[in-house]
């Protein structure tokens, strides 16, 4: 009787136990960082992400702030140093499925995303009492931003966005500050590229995926940057409202997905464009006012 009774409670208990089991190895198992599906040299590339992709998770741990910003500094700046060396390098689309939303590259992206917030929550937080610590922090963290711009077409829209947040940040800044920072915040809106030549060149890279693709399913798919293309020719112009445009006219059901991200980041970039130049006259205004008063 007793033997059933401890049976019966062992059988009650064994799914809580399971869920507490799954609880604690959840708290202090440090997520994989497995790379899969990827020919040798992509393989090294993106493993070489690992140790900063780690040090980003931990940041969420922390309770100490000022900690926590030291440390979002620190990994910024080895992350930008390990770009400019080679140490770190620029990972492009492998196949048509291969996208830095997803998978691997989906990881390095976000985490790389969690430190740009991390510094531009910095910022914001202290530019009233270190004005020229706040600023140092949105020079890093827009490095950073253009720093994965070249990785494929979505991060370009992805991090033209991102960098709309920054300039907004920079703006509200420049209308607090002296005129030594706002010279300096203004040498950092004009260092934001608008670079329609990597977007060019990652959607020439797409569209040979994409015209592979077609060719394993017996499908004619068209490139949409097409040499003779009048998205290839708005683009070069710099015309980024139009090739947007254009792009999403040549719309259908072959082409959808493909297009609807170049269309994405042409949007995004001309978004971009346009709200740097705001910010930009906003601030020589402001410069205007403050040398006028002197």
């Amino acid at each position: 009787m007793l033997g059933r009774r401890l049976l019966y409670d062992f059988m009650i208990a064994s799914p809580i136990l399971m869920l507490l089991a799954l609880a604690i190895d959840a708290r202090v198992t440090v997520p994989s960082f497995d790379v899969y599906n990827y020919a040798p040299k992509t393989h090294a590339q993106l493993l070489s992400y690992s140790p900063l992709v780690s040090e980003i998770q931990q940041l969420r741990h922390d309770r100490d702030q000022d900690k926590v910003a030291e440390s979002a500094r620190s990994i910024g700046q080895r992350w930008l140093d390990g770009r400019k060396t080679g140490k770190l390098e620029s990972f492009q689309m492998t196949n048509i499925l291969d996208s830095s939303r997803d998978g691997i590259k989906g990881q390095i992206r976000t985490n790389l995303d969690v430190l740009i917030a991390t510094l531009s929550s910095n910022a914001s937080f202290e530019f009233k009492t270190n004005t020229s610590r706040a600023i140092d922090d949105l020079t890093l963290a827009v490095g950073l931003s253009q720093s994965m711009k070249d990785t494929d077409v979505d991060s370009v829209g992805y991090f033209a966005m991102r960098e709309r947040s920054l300039l907004r940040i920079l703006s509200e800044v420049a209308m607090q500050c002296d005129e030594t920072h706002l010279l300096e915040i203004q040498k950092l809106v004009d260092s934001i590229e608008i670079d329609r030549e990597k977007l060019t060149r990652s959607i020439k890279l797409a569209d040979l995926h994409y015209v592979r693709d077609g060719e394993r399913w017996d499908e004619n798919r068209s490139p949409i940057l097409d040499p003779l293309s009048k998205t290839s020719r708005l683009l070069g112009k710099g015309d980024l409202s139009r090739a947007r445009n254009s792009a999403m006219a040549a719309l259908n059901l072959n082409l959808a997905g493909h297009v609807n991200t170049v269309s994405y980041s042409i949007n995004s970039l001309e978004n971009e464009r346009v709200f740097r130049a705001e910010v930009s006259k906003s601030i020589a205004a402001r410069l205007r006012k403050i040398q006028k008063s002197n």
